[in-house]
Order: structure tokens, then C-alpha cells, then sequence
């Protein structure tokens, strides 16, 4: 399991797994609009940073998704059910300290599972 992790953050880190294309998911019209808004409030009459916000929060959404669908999987092994918990608790802690803003969810998700797979003894 270990290494699976490992190698499927790699993956999704380049974009590519043995030169095929990963689809991303497709974000939902109350995403895109929940983003609008707060780049619109964050930077009112700046549509350059407005635009530059989006983007970067629309891209991150994507791989916040791609990463829990890859990293947090139904299974019946204790030790990846353990895994699948602290997984979990990674993404819900994100979500809960950077509501809305998906580039700083993106980044401690990011941050705690290095973290956690270093601890693990997974490098």
C-alpha cells in the first residue's frame, strides 16, 4: 500500500500515468460559481488577479478530487482501512481551516500527506 501511495502521488504530480493522459474531474456550475464570487470579492475591479484566482482555484478543486478518489478507497485490509481514516482526516481538516479556498486545501493536503508517508517510513 505504501508504495501504490507513493507511486500514485507521483503520477498525479506529473499528470501523466505511463504516457496516458488522467482525466480530471469536471467541476460543478456551484463550484465555479462559489469561486467566481470570492475572486470577484477578493479582487473587485482587478479582473486579471480575478481570472488568476479562478483558474488557480478551479485547477486546485481538480486535484483535490483526483487525489481523494486515488489516495481513499473501500477495502477490507485493516492497515488500509487505518490509512483510509487518516486520509480522511487530512482532506476534512483542510476543508475545515480554508473553506472555499481550494489552492491553501490543495497545499496543506499536500504538506500532511508527505508528512504522513515520511512518518510511515514511505520516501
Amino acid at each position: 500500500m505504501k508504495t501504490i501511495t507513493t507511486l500514485l502521488i507521483i503520477l498525479i504530480a506529473f499528470g501523466t500515468a505511463f504516457g496516458e493522459e488522467i482525466k480530471m474531474p469536471t467541476v460543478p456550475d456551484a463550484i465555479k460559481n462559489e469561486i467566481k464570487k470570492a475572486a470577484r470579492a477578493k479582487w473587485p475591479g482587478n479582473y486579471e488577479m480575478q481570472l488568476f484566482h479562478y483558474e488557480n482555484n478551479l485547477e486546485a478543486w481538480q486535484m483535490i478530487q483526483l487525489i481523494r478518489g486515488n489516495l481513499i478507497r473501500p477495502s477490507e485490509n485493516e492497515t488500509e482501512k487505518v490509512i483510509n481514516e487518516e486520509m480522511s482526516q487530512i482532506f476534512k481538516k483542510a476543508e475545515k481551516k480554508w473553506p472555499g479556498n481550494y489552492e491553501m486545501q490543495l497545499f496543506q493536503i499536500k504538506n500532511q500527506v508527505e508528512a504522513f508517508m515520511k512518518m510511515e517510513g514511505v520516501e
